[in-house]
């Protein structure tokens, strides 16, 4: 099976660069190998197809002045068959045998095959054939003349430790020697070609390391050595990710697969990223993760089949994990989430984002380093989950609650001493004003996200404003139920102020962008849909030395 890989492989490659008159040139770190010196892994390797020219005619006698009767035929019609071309080609000789070559996986054809004639006369005659002669159920086939062997040779220049023959080299000049196959960079002292398996086994694992997922696996069915080599290369893999190369496995990655790639070594991952193309991998991967990748410190694991039983597998095994992300794993509940903080001490990171079985109480088992927890989305989440969050992450700097529709006032009511930044988008419609003047207390709040709280009044602003000092970037868009030029005003005490959207306040007016511009700092202005806005208001604006956006 690997020898077939492996022809399959090189004589693709060389037919189609042939095909294409172009040669391919892989250069690496350019310095001299030293056979005594297990530093010097450096050696300059080119690997080019070079071309072969000439006429039909001279290529039917082939390098050792044997008659070659081998033919290729490409552009095949895929519903013709080999009796059917045997009897076709039969017109311009006696045909001696007959390949069409099919599809590995399919078994259909691929629309090339082989023929060979029992004389010169006949492959000449076949060669020298006109468009209509060779035009088959309304496709033009075309005929070349066959490489004897070229993928044998391939093989042999790739694998062999000997010199190549001396009929292999071509245009030798004093700094590069040229080989069909293979080209190396000469020293002074020696002009011998240097084969790719004489390099040292770090330069190969070096070069291996740098290959997607797909081409090491491909690289393995090459040759032993070269499986290896490769093999020993997935242990410097740190990260991981399918994005895109899951249609190359078939009809998609699944578990299977997964796991074979798993068990090739990848014990050092440190990042995995299964956030797209894994739609068929189920719980059972996520278990996989825990048994195999025990130093794994990131996981994308979004809109995964993960359940509770497999994220306590996940939180036994990762015990080093950082940077999590569950966003819409609906099989998630509490359960599962309590077993994996409990387990992962050190998590920075948390997303579950649109998890409508979260409610918050697993959340007292968060380790005191979290800094990040995305719940947009999880429309089950109660005051207690907040409150746990408070106690628990003294840390936490980014928060997003938005579409969290069971909070109330209390949610705001809470000591977040470090929170920097605020996601409170579409906030419960019950919540009162008094409840948002309760963020006017998180005095390292940097970003805050108020769009379409229609609750934030011109008293919850002035109290923002009073409070927040540091405030940077503030979001109003569609808050205009209770939001006037008054409120916007006050904005204007925020000194470091640099990013105001008020889009779709028709109320604000010109007066208001003047106070706040005044202050030098504002950046970014976002004024959709604002009608009581003039030109006077959108000059005060560009009057800023550091505006850059309107």
């Amino acid at each position: 099976m690997g020898s077939q890989m492996e022809y399959q492989i090189l004589s693709r490659i060389y037919c189609d660069l042939k095909r294409l008159h172009s040669v391919l040139q892989l250069t690496f770190i350019p310095a001299a190998y030293n056979n005594n010196t297990s530093n010097n892994i450096g050696i300059i390797l080119k690997i080019p197809l070079l071309l072969q020219t000439g006429t039909k005619e001279e290529k039917i006698t082939d390098t050792d002045g044997d008659t070659n009767k081998r033919i290729f035929v490409g552009n095949v019609p895929f519903r013709v068959g080999r009796k059917r071309l045997v009897k076709y080609f039969s017109k311009f000789g006696d045909v001696e045998n007959c390949e069409i070559i099919t599809d590995h996986l399919t078994k259909q054809s691929r629309g090339i095959a082989f023929l060979s004639f029992t004389s010169t006369k006949a492959t000449k005659k076949c060669l020298d054939a006109t468009d209509k002669e060779l035009t088959l159920f309304y496709r033009k086939m075309r005929v070349n003349v066959a490489e004897n062997k070229k993928r044998h040779q391939v093989k042999h220049q790739l694998t062999s430790s000997s010199p190549y023959p001396s009929s292999c080299y071509d245009n030798e000049t004093d700094e590069t020697v040229s080989v069909k196959g293979i080209i190396c960079s000469s020293d002074s002292d020696s002009d011998k070609p240097c084969p790719i398996d004489t390099l040292p086994t770090e330069c190969l694992t070096k070069i291996f390391s740098y290959l997607n997922v797909k081409d090491k696996i491909t690289q393995e069915s090459v040759c032993k050595h070269w499986q290896a080599v490769v093999k020993s290369s997935w242990n410097t893999v740190k990260s991981l990710q399918f994005a895109d190369i899951c249609h190359s496995f078939g009809s998609g990655l699944t578990d299977v697969t997964f796991m074979s790639i798993l068990m090739r070594g990848c014990h050092n991952v440190t990042w995995l990223d299964l956030s797209v193309g894994c739609n068929l991998l189920t719980d059972w991967a996520i278990e996989m993760i825990g048994h195999k990748c025990l130093k794994l410190e990131r996981l994308d694991a979004s809109r995964m089949r993960a359940t509770n039983s497999s994220l306590k597998v996940l939180g036994q095994g990762c015990k080093k994990l950082k940077w999590i992300c569950l966003a819409r794993c609906l099989d998630v509940g509490e359960k599962g989430l309590w077993w994996l903080f409990t387990s992962c001490t050190q998590l920075e990171y948390v997303d579950v984002h649109e998890n409508n079985r979260l409610t918050g109480q697993c959340f007292h088992q968060l380790g005191p380093s979290i800094h990040t927890m995305k719940l947009n989305g999880c429309n089950k989440l109660k005051n207690i989950g907040l409150q746990y969050l408070s106690e628990k992450c003294s840390l936490l700097s980014f928060l997003d609650i938005s579409d969290c529709l069971l909070l109330s006032d209390m949610a705001f009511n809470l000591k977040f001493s470090n929170l920097k930044t605020l996601n409170s988008r579409r906030i419960n419609r019950d919540l009162k004003p008094t409840g948002l003047k309760y963020i006017s207390e998180y005095k390292q709040l940097v970003e805050l996200d108020l769009t379409l709280s229609h609750h934030v009044s011109d008293d919850v602003l002035l109290a923002i404003s009073k409070g927040c000092t540091l405030l940077k970037s503030i979001n109003l868009t569609s808050c205009y139920t209770h939001v006037t030029t008054t409120g916007i005003g006050h904005l204007a005490k925020c000194a470091y102020l640099q990013i105001l959207v008020i889009s779709y306040l028709c109320t604000v007016e010109d007066i208001a962008i003047k106070d706040i511009a005044l202050n030098g700092q504002l950046r970014k202005l976002l004024v959709i849909g604002c009608t009581g806005l003039r030109d006077p208001g959108t000059t005060f604006f560009s009057s800023c030395d550091s505006s850059t956006t309107l």
